[in-house]
C-alpha cells in the first residue's frame, strides 16, 4: 500500500472453490436470463467490448475475511492478516446496460451472479452470489475485463469478473459465466447459509 493503486502481481488472490477455471477468452460466453428478464441472451467477450459503452471505476476490493486471523471470536477459514485487499482501476461494461438489453422486468428483486469455479466433489454448492437489483443497476457496478489497463490475470477472474464498489470481495464474482434476474431473494448456500453474522456477537 505504498502507492494508491495495487499492482496486478501484488494483488491478493482468493477463490471459494478448489477447481479454479482455465477459461479461453475466445470461447467464453456470458449468459443472461432469469424469470425477471424478458428474454435470455448471451454475449462473447468481443461483443461486450464492441456493443456496449465502456465504463471504468477505481475501487478497493477487500476480502470479507481480511484480518480474519485477528477476529474475536475466532472463526475458521484462511487466517488472513491485513493483506487481503487491493485497489485497482477496473474497466469493462456496466451491468445495468447488459440487463437493459435483455429487458428488465418490473418485478426484479435480485440479480444472481454465477462464477465458473467448481467444487472438487459432487454436492459442493455452486458459487453464486446475489445483489439487490438497485445495487446491480448502479453505474459503477461493472462486468470488468481489464485491471490496471491489462487483461484480468487468470487468478483474479479472467476473462471477466464482477466489480461492486463498496461491497466486500465475496460479491466480486470471478470468471463470471452467468447472470440471472429473479423476483425473489436468492437462498442458496452462499447467500442463505455462508457469510452470516451471529446475533449478539458484535457491538454496534
Amino acid at each position: 500500500f505504498r502507492t494508491p493503486i495495487t499492482r496486478n502481481d501484488a494483488f491478493f488472490v482468493r477463490w471459494h472453490l478448489s477447481s479454479i477455471p482455465e477459461l479461453n477468452a475466445a470461447s467464453w460466453v456470458l449468459t443472461v436470463g432469469g424469470d425477471s428478464l424478458q428474454r435470455e441472451q448471451s454475449w462473447t467477450l468481443a461483443q461486450l467490448r464492441s456493443e456496449f459503452e465502456p465504463a471504468q471505476v477505481t475501487a478497493v476490493c477487500q476480502c470479507s475475511g481480511n484480518r480474519r486471523g485477528l477476529f474475536e471470536p475466532h472463526v475458521p477459514g484462511v487466517q488472513w492478516g491485513v493483506g487481503a485487499m487491493g485497489n485497482a482501476v477496473w474497466r469493462g461494461v456496466r451491468v445495468k446496460d447488459v440487463l437493459a438489453r435483455a429487458g428488465l422486468k418490473d418485478d426484479a428483486v435480485e440479480v444472481v451472479f454465477d462464477g465458473a469455479d467448481r467444487g472438487a466433489l459432487d454436492g459442493i454448492p455452486d458459487f453464486v452470489k446475489s445483489l439487490p437489483v438497485e445495487t446491480a443497476l448502479d453505474p459503477d457496478t461493472l462486468i470488468a475485463f481489464e485491471m490496471n489497463g491489462e487483461p484480468l490475470p487468470p487468478m483474479n477472474g479472467y476473462p471477466a469478473r464482477l466489480v461492486v464498489p463498496g461491497w466486500t470481495g465475496t460479491y466480486w464474482v470471478k470468471s463470471l459465466v452467468g447472470i440471472r434476474v429473479v423476483p425473489t431473494p436468492e437462498t442458496s448456500f452462499w447467500m442463505g447459509t455462508a457469510y452470516r453474522l451471529p446475533r449478539g456477537k458484535f457491538r454496534t
